[in-house]
């Protein structure tokens, strides 16, 4: 797992679209075999809140969900968000 947080770090965002990078992120998590992945919302260093970090994850999420479907099983973002609120 420490491996993909490295990959993660060289991703360049810009001009990426999303299911372009689940889709890369799927192929790395596919050989751990993951039982769950959940996606909290994305936060800038100084750990406020951003929109955009939340909407980002979501739809990360979500096309995760849609590409891993026999791979591995994705947590719903709005649940996870929620279950980590309490």
């Amino acid at each position: 797992m420490r491996n993909l947080v490295k990959s993660l770090d060289n991703v360049p965002l810009k001009n990426e679209r999303p299911d372009k990078l689940a889709n890369q992120n799927a192929k790395e998590l596919k050989p751990c075999n993951p039982y769950l992945l959940a996606f909290a919302d994305l936060r800038p260093p100084y750990g406020s809140a951003m929109p955009r970090g939340h909407y980002f994850s979501l739809i990360l999420s979500g096309t995760l969900q849609d590409l891993g479907k026999k791979k591995f099983a994705v947590a719903d973002h709005i649940g996870f968000d929620s279950d980590i609120a309490k």
